[in-house]
């Protein structure tokens, strides 16, 4: 591979089929690293980069008006992990690897583009309060507008999870009859229901865990 040319090496990056595997291909030396970090369609493949003519191919179909892809890494099962009411700082990766944590915000991936083409404006689900960024929204972006619409509100505004006494599993004596529940909704992905224009309105999937 060493002996390949700039223009052959960026052929052969280009056949890679998904997202997962060109973030690998960076891993492996500085070389390819580098020919990623410089190929414009690449980079608009890695969520790096708006796509110009994506836009302009799906603005100009009615059937892809309304359509955006998401970043893979908020597609569900999400290695993102972020509890409804906390922090922005809550949001946390998680390793495929060694199930290692660490905030989202450190990475590199925080600050990709949200989806393709590039919008200016979010909404979550039927929430009332947008994020907006001029530049382009970022995958962090999804996290900041779930902190602005939940931070306030009480934890128990998100039990929608049946009480554990009524799962056939349970038993009186080995689990009691005494419970302090307390409910937790992370998040499990997204995905998109319509785009207009610059703005983007997404939906969320939410995990209950339940506990005393």
């Amino acid at each position: 591979m060493e002996s390949l040319s700039t223009e052959l090496l960026t052929k052969v990056l280009s056949l890679l089929p998904s997202y997962r595997e060109l973030v690998v291909a960076e891993r492996v030396c500085r070389r390819w690293k580098q020919v990623l970090a410089t190929n414009r369609l690449l980079q608009e493949r890695l969520f790096r980069a708006p796509s110009k003519a994506r836009r302009k191919l799906m603005d100009t179909h009615n059937q892809f008006k309304a359509a955006a892809f998401l970043h893979p890494i908020l597609r569900y099962p999400s290695p993102i992990y972020y509890n409804l009411g906390d922090a922005l700082d809550g949001a946390v990766l998680i390793s495929r690897h060694d199930d290692a944590r660490a905030k989202l915000e450190q990475y590199k991936v925080a600050n990709d583009l949200l989806c393709i083409p590039r919008c200016k404006i979010l909404r979550i689900d039927e929430w009332d309060k947008t994020v907006s960024n001029d530049d382009g929204l970022r995958v962090l972006d999804l996290f900041r507008v779930l902190e602005l619409n939940t931070q306030n509100m009480p934890k128990n505004a998100f039990d929608d999870f049946p009480d554990p006494r009524d799962f056939p599993s349970f038993d009186p004596e080995l689990d009691g009859d005494e419970f302090d529940l307390q409910v937790d909704s992370s998040f499990n992905g997204a995905k998109v229901i319509k785009r207009d224009g610059d703005s983007l309105h997404v939906t969320c999937d939410f995990q209950s865990i339940v506990f005393n």
